[in-house]
This record gives structure tokens, sequence and C-alpha cells, in this order.
């Protein structure tokens, strides 16, 4: 279960924060292994997530290995750089992104 993992409840942990209603719509930046997209997912069953990963073969190996949902109507993977999406703007997502250093640093490097 993703939600065993110290770092998907530490990562998770602002939602007990804030009030419901919870998300209807989540932004991830970056897929990794999954974990918090599963997490939301699985806890919150009326939130659609939308995550941005650049590499194809993250997702690849996400569905394969660590049983990323198929569920595109709750899960949509986009295929994009995440600084370039959120520089664009013009996505309405009620509980954003999760930061990783790689993506701090390519966001930094554009201002």
């Amino acid at each position: 279960m993703p939600w065993n993992c110290p770092y998907t409840r530490e990562m998770m942990a602002g939602l007990l924060l804030r009030e419901p209603p919870w998300p209807r719509q989540a932004l991830l930046i970056g897929l990794g292994a999954g974990s918090l997209a599963k997490f939301i997912y699985h806890r919150l069953p009326a939130t659609r997530i939308t995550v941005v990963e650049i590499d194809p073969q993250v997702e690849i190996v996400a569905r394969l290995h660590f049983k990323l949902p198929d569920d595109p109507l709750r899960l949509r993977v986009l295929i994009a750089d995440g600084a370039e999406y959120m520089l664009k703007g013009d996505s309405l997502h009620d509980h954003n992104l999760r930061l990783n250093k790689y993506f701090q640093d390519r966001l930094e490097d554009r201002f």
C-alpha cells in the first residue's frame, strides 16, 4: 500500500490541515513510482489527478512494476516538461504540486 511509505505520508500530511471539501483536481509534477498519485487515487476517490512527467519511460515503469492505476477518467499522465506546464499557468487545480529538487532547479533557472 502506497500510504505505508514514510515519504508518501510526509508528502501528503498537508491534506490533514485542509478542511473539507477535499481537492477535486490535483496536480503532481513528476511521477516517479507513482506513490503520491496512488495515495490520492485510493484515499480521495472524488479527486481527479493530473501528473506531468517529462520522461515517458517513467510512466511505463510505474504502470508495469508499481501498479499505477489505468483509469484515464481519474488519473491522467501528461508527458511534458513540468516547468513549462506551470509557466503556461492555464491549469485549474485546487491541490497543487509536489516539487522535487530537480524541478525546483529547472524552474529557478527560467527566472
